[in-house]
């Protein structure tokens, strides 16, 4: 298995601005965007996938984790994958910090191989997306999706499981 790991320190902002850069003809200032040093963008099926099954249009936000995305998942338009969120007043009350702070760990989110993301879907950490699935388009998944199985709406619930 062929993995293509970003560090999203350096290598995927510069990777993906270029991407979008050299198709729109246009140049751009690398983004200097603070996050955790050991959060990463983990792709599946090496710098195929990226070209080939991974918009321009996606956006991932490793801010509080990992990303990792399995070989042979191909992810609509518009598609976000956010592991980052603000502490609302009561947790960020119950942990001691500041109201809208942002944890930068324990966010992860997972999707395993052969998926189909939906364009304009949203992916929010801490989540598991098992082998084969699919997310409907416009689809809002916060809670764990098991293999082979369909799931729709915001928030996203099971339609139906995948048949072999």
């Amino acid at each position: 298995m062929k993995h293509f790991i970003i560090d999203i320190i350096l290598t995927p902002i510069d990777y993906l601005f270029n991407k979008i850069a050299k198709r729109n003809k246009i140049s751009f200032l690398p983004a200097k965007i603070p996050t955790h040093e050991e959060h990463r963008l983990v792709i599946g099926g090496g710098e195929y996938a990226i070209r080939h099954q991974i918009p321009d249009t996606v956006i991932f936000n490793t801010g509080s984790g990992t990303i990792t995305i399995g070989e042979n998942t191909v992810l609509g338009e518009y598609v976000q994958l956010l592991t980052g969120y603000h502490l609302n007043v009561e947790d960020a009350k119950r942990m001691g910090v500041k109201l809208h702070t942002v944890p930068d760990e324990f966010r992860e989110i997972n999707i395993g191989a052969n998926c189909y993301i939906g364009s304009s879907a949203i992916i929010l950490g801490n989540v598991n997306i098992g082998d084969y699935s699919v997310i409907a388009a416009g689809s809002v998944v916060y809670n764990d999706v098991p293999s082979m199985t369909i799931v729709a709406g915001n928030p996203a619930i099971h339609i139906r499981k995948l048949k072999t």
